[in-house]
């Protein structure tokens, strides 16, 4: 300690950061063995689905007309449920062993969400001691507890979007791929990035619109022309009965699928038409709640709040569909002030996070009456978190210049042509023509906040 101390600032300065780094990686160590090996009764099926899915497509194999079978599957085999372009991008699981490429899965899964986590908070609250704080709640959430289980890809579409969306404009001229791409990209892999690109159309965001539409288009014609019958089988057939392959049961109401079409077939709604009009109806609502976020210049906000609507619209969304809550949670933990109220609801999140659906229905199946209201909450946890979360992100203001200053990306030189020829007038930013802006600098700088 005394040998720290003399050496340079600098020098102390990097073995602080090492230091964090180190417990981080020490966290995640720890948290991929207790999940792993202690916590986890399942076999990784999922990422064995995708695996063997990738080898077998590429000797020819067309996986919609029958189920994936291979070693720790089970007896009948399970169904490959995403895009033909998702067996090129899920090849690179096939390069190892089956313990060596799971067990490197998971441990980027988890570097991965902390990243995602890190990515979106104010720069004045991007410290490295909160990395290990970050990796303990992440890691022991139940969404993150079945994502490792199961072996899942959410995070890893999760992150193309975040990388995507809060790329500067400045470093967008600086590479090959306009921001927007690698929205297209992971729509192209899995259809629920797909509602992003609705929301660009629907905000006229022609840039972003257009960027993931056509990168998603030219990820999709790939995959065709490699496997051009695959590609056609799953836009004409499979496409329009995933529900049924996803559910594996046919069974919409567990408490596995927290989305709206889960909880009101757990209810006995019928028929369905009624369920598909509430989603409908829901999904305007949502898109028009993110519209009115991202038109107050909180474009972070507004894309969580997308991401969030995803699952919640989805007909099957099982718990390691939920990986948005994370990074929503601890921006709103991260902006805005402190008050008892706030710190008692968001504590209501975490909590609802780490007991998961799982524990209110094993409340339901082993307690008594008068405990199932209690039950249902936690059954419906991820919805019911998720609704909190949207509203505190609608209804967010920034607590100050740094946090305002956050909202990425901005422009930070108007185009010459954009200029206002009234004079004394005040240059034009470029996306003011789409209605909506993604800028900070039309953000108001407030010391309050709507979400209690």
């Amino acid at each position: 300690m005394t040998l720290v101390r003399a050496l340079h600032p600098g020098v102390r300065k990097t073995f602080r950061e090492l230091r964090w780094l180190l417990l981080t990686a020490a966290v995640i160590a720890i948290a991929l063995f207790l999940q792993l090996r202690v916590i986890s009764t399942v076999n990784p099926v999922d990422f064995l689905v995708y695996r063997y899915a990738a080898g077998e497509a590429l000797s020819g194999v067309n996986l919609y007309t029958s189920n994936v079978f291979g070693p720790m599957m089970p007896e009948g085999g399970l169904p490959y449920t995403y895009t033909p372009f998702g067996l090129l991008a899920l090849w690179p699981s096939t390069l190892f062993s089956s313990g060596s490429s799971f067990l490197l899965w998971s441990a980027l899964s988890l570097v991965t969400v902390i990243w995602c986590i890190w990515r979106i908070l104010p720069q004045h609250r991007r410290s490295l001691w909160i990395l290990p704080v970050i990796a303990t709640g992440a890691g022991f959430t139940s969404v993150m507890a079945h994502h490792l289980a199961f072996g899942q890809i959410n995070v890893f579409l999760m992150a193309l979007v975040i990388l995507d969306l809060t790329r500067t404009h400045a470093a967008d001229r600086k590479r090959f791929l306009p921001r927007g791409a690698l929205v297209g990209v992971a729509a192209a892999i899995k259809l629920t990035p797909g509602l992003f690109i609705l929301f660009f159309l629907v905000t006229r965001q022609w840039r972003l619109f257009w960027a993931s539409a056509i990168s998603g288009a030219l990820c999709t014609l790939g995959a065709g022309l490699i496997f051009p019958q695959m590609t056609w089988g799953f836009f004409s057939e499979t496409l329009w009965s995933l529900g049924s392959r996803v559910s594996l049961t046919g069974d919409l109401g567990t408490s596995g699928n927290n989305s709206i079409t889960g909880l009101l077939t757990a209810v006995g709604t019928n028929p369905e038409m009624l369920i598909s009009m509430v989603v409908v109806l829901s999904a305007v609502g949502l898109l028009a709640l993110a519209a009115r976020t991202q038109a107050r210049a909180l474009s972070i906000q507004a894309w969580l709040i997308i991401g969030l609507s995803a699952p919640l619209l989805s007909p099957v969304s099982w718990i390691h569909h939920w990986v948005y809550l994370l990074p929503a949670l601890c921006l709103v933990l991260a902006s805005g002030r402190v008050t008892r109220a706030r710190i008692a609801l968001l504590s209501l999140c975490l909590l609802l996070l780490v007991v998961g659906p799982q524990g209110g229905e094993w409340l339901l199946e082993n307690t008594a009456a008068w405990l199932w209201p209690i039950a249902w909450i936690f059954r419906q946890s991820l919805m019911l978190a998720s609704v909190i979360l949207i509203f505190c992100l609608a209804s967010h203001q920034p607590a100050g210049p740094a946090e305002s200053a956050h909202q990425l990306p901005a422009r930070t030189e108007p185009r010459p042509e954009m200029h206002s020829v009234l004079p004394g007038a005040q240059p034009v930013q470029d996306f003011i023509p789409d209605r909506f802006t993604d800028s900070a600098a039309h953000q108001p700088v407030v010391s309050d906040s709507r979400c209690p």
